[in-house]
């Protein structure tokens, strides 16, 4: 009699990879008569690599959206929208599944962060960042990060941009 069997294998984030070996493939059968196992080398392969780009960052939100440049001037409390891929180079597979975005940097030279998940779908990177409510010169850097926040997966440095928190002035 042929026995045939199909197994299908994901690595998480938690794997060790020192309690791994890389590409081996033991499959043991067990029956009535006692346990057979034979042991494959090169089988598969494990890469944690992951090509990425963040293709646009634009203002999304008030009475002028746009890309965002280091000519923009984003009025505070708007919105960025992110948006860019992931992918695994050596499979060409792209990225399923839950990550972390983190952003940081300085407004007015005051420390300024935050941080949300997302789920990627088909490789797509798309979040949004909200401005904060206090004004001056934005310098941003964000960061796609593993779901536990361990490894940095790609960052991403945008241009100097100016939050405007003032009320508009009207002339006469």
């Amino acid at each position: 009699d042929l026995l045939t069997f199909t197994a299908t294998l994901v690595a998480g984030w938690e794997i060790d990879l020192s309690m791994v070996e890389v590409g081996q493939l033991d499959i043991i059968i067990e029956d009535m008569d006692g346990k057979s196992r034979s042991t494959y080398p090169s089988m598969w392969m494990f890469s944690d690599d992951f090509e990425f780009s963040i293709d646009m960052v634009e203002d999304i939100s008030g009475a002028v959206t746009g890309m965002i440049t280091n000519e923009s001037l984003v009025r505070s409390s708007d919105e960025l929208r992110l948006q860019g891929s992931i992918v695994h180079p050596l499979s060409g597979q792209d990225y399923q599944g839950d990550l972390n975005v983190k952003w940081w940097g300085t407004l007015q030279g005051q420390s300024w962060s935050g941080g949300s998940s997302i789920t990627v779908v088909d490789g797509v990177i798309d979040t949004i960042i909200p401005m904060p409510m206090t004004g001056g010169q934005m310098d941003i850097n964000i960061a796609i990060m593993d779901p536990m926040e361990t490894r940095t997966l790609g960052l991403y440095e945008a241009p100097i941009f100016q939050i405007d928190n003032a009320a508009p002035i009207i002339l006469d």
